[in-house]
C-alpha cells in the first residue's frame, strides 16, 4: 500500500481505529501506572489492613471467642492509627488553614441550631441505642444482625473515649461537621441559601435529628470530604475502609457520586480500592453466613428476624404509607429534583437520585433509605 500523501484527509475508518488504538493505550497506561502505584508500601498496608477490618466487621460467633481477637482489639488499633494520622495532618496545617477552618464552622454553627430548631432534636432511639451500646461493647449480643457488621463508628467512639453516655456528644459532632461540609459543598456551587436548606432538609440531615445515634451520617461525613479534598491514594484506600465499616449500603451510592465527580486518575484510584474492598467484605460476609446467602438476604428484607412479610409485602398491604413515607423523606428536595428533570442536561442525574425510590421495595425502613 502506498504511503498517504502529506496532509491529505485521514480515511473515517483509520482515524476511528487510531483514536481507538489511542484510547486502548492511554487507558492500559493508566492502568499499568494505578497497578504501580498500589505496589507501594502504604498503600498496601492500608488495603491489607482494611480488608481486615472488613473481616472483623462479619467475623461472629461462628469462629468462637476467638472472634473476639478480630473484633474487640484489631479494629482498635485500626482507629487509633487513623486518630494518629488526623491528628498529625491537622498538626502539620498552615496557621491560615486552622483558621478557615474555624471560621467555616463558626458561619454553619447558626445554620446548624436553625436546622435543629425547625426539625426539632431528639434523644437516642432505636439502633442509635445499639450503637450507644456497641461503643461500649460492640461484642453484640446478635452477631448475624446488621447493626453489629457495622462497626466503624462506635469503635471510633470508644477509642476516643466517649462510650456509655459520651456516645451522643460524639455523635453530634459528627453530625456538625457533616453539616459544615455539605454547607461547604453546596455553596461553592453557587447554591442560595433557600435552596441549600433546601437539600438539607432531605432525610440524610433531617431523619439523623429525628432519630440520633445512626452511623450512616459517619459515611456522609467522609464521602463529603472525598468529594471536596484532594486526597493521597492512602488516603483513598483508609476513608474508603471506614465507609464500608461503617454502613456498606451507604457507601455504595455516596462511591458513585465520588467516582463521578473525580478525574479520570482518581476515578480509577476509586473504583480499584473499592472493587477490592467490597469483594474481601462480599466474601466475609458470605463466610459468615456458611454459604447461605439467600437466607440472609431474606433476613436482610424484614422488619424484623421474625417477622412473617418481607418489605414487598408490607409495601403492597400499606401503599399509600409507603408512598407518604417516600414523600416526607424527600421534602423540599423535591423541588430540585424535580426543576432538574425538566431540563435535558441535568434529566439523566435527577433519574438517577429517583432510582433510590426501588430500595422501597426490598428495605424495612422508607425514609433512610429513599435518603440514600
Amino acid at each position: 500500500m502506498s504511503p498517504r500523501p502529506l496532509g491529505a484527509p485521514v480515511p473515517r475508518h483509520e482515524s476511528g481505529r487510531h483514536l481507538g488504538d489511542a484510547l486502548q493505550s492511554t487507558r492500559s497506561l493508566r492502568i499499568a501506572d494505578l497497578l504501580i502505584r498500589l505496589k507501594r508500601p502504604a498503600p498496601i498496608a492500608a488495603l491489607v489492613f482494611g480488608c481486615l477490618l472488613l473481616l472483623s466487621c462479619n467475623l461472629n460467633a461462628v469462629v468462637g471467642h476467638r472472634a473476639v481477637m478480630f473484633k474487640h482489639y484489631y479494629p482498635h488499633a485500626f482507629m487509633l492509627f487513623v486518630v494518629m494520622a488526623v491528628s498529625c495532618k491537622i498538626y502539620v496545617a498552615s496557621r491560615e488553614t486552622k483558621i478557615e477552618i474555624v471560621k467555616e464552622a463558626a458561619r454553619a454553627l447558626p445554620w446548624f441550631l436553625l436546622f435543629g430548631a425547625l426539625v426539632g432534636v431528639s434523644v437516642l432511639v432505636s439502633n442509635g441505642t445499639d450503637y450507644q451500646e456497641m461503643a461500649s461493647d460492640y461484642w453484640d449480643a446478635d452477631p448475624l444482625g446488621s447493626t453489629s457488621r457495622r462497626i466503624g463508628l462506635p469503635v471510633l467512639a470508644n477509642v476516643l473515649g466517649f462510650a456509655r453516655n459520651g456516645y451522643i456528644f460524639f455523635w453530634y459532632a459528627v453530625l456538625f461537621a457533616g453539616f459544615c461540609l455539605a454547607l461547604r459543598y453546596l455553596g461553592r456551587r453557587q447554591l442560595s441559601a433557600i435552596e441549600r436548606m433546601s437539600v438539607l432538609s432531605s432525610s440524610i440531615f433531617a431523619y439523623s435529628l429525628v432519630g440520633p445515634g445512626y452511623n450512616e451520617i459517619f459515611v456522609f461525613l467522609l464521602g463529603l470530604y472525598a468529594l471536596q479534598f484532594r486526597l493521597t491514594l492512602t488516603e483513598k484506600v483508609v476513608v474508603a475502609g471506614l465507609m464500608i465499616a461503617t454502613h456498606e449500603t451507604a457507601t455504595a451510592f455516596l462511591a458513585l457520586a465520588v467516582i463521578l465527580d473525580s478525574d479520570d486518575e482518581a476515578r480509577a484510584e476509586w473504583m480499584a480500592i473499592l472493587g477490592i474492598f467490597y469483594a474481601a467484605y462480599v466474601a466475609a460476609y458470605i463466610f459468615n453466613w456458611r454459604g447461605d446467602v439467600l437466607n440472609a438476604l431474606m433476613r436482610a428484607g424484614k422488619p424484623s428476624p421474625g417477622a412473617s412479610d418481607n418489605s414487598l409485602d408490607l409495601v403492597r398491604q400499606h401503599s399509600f404509607a409507603a408512598a407518604l413515607g417516600v414523600a416526607l423523606a424527600y421534602k423540599l428536595y423535591w423541588l430540585p429534583v424535580v426543576g432538574a428533570l425538566r431540563r435535558r442536561e441535568t434529566r439523566a442525574m435527577a433519574g438517577a437520585v429517583l432510582i433510590s425510590l426501588v430500595l422501597v421495595f426490598i428495605g424495612t425502613d422508607t425514609s433512610r433509605l429513599v435518603q440514600f
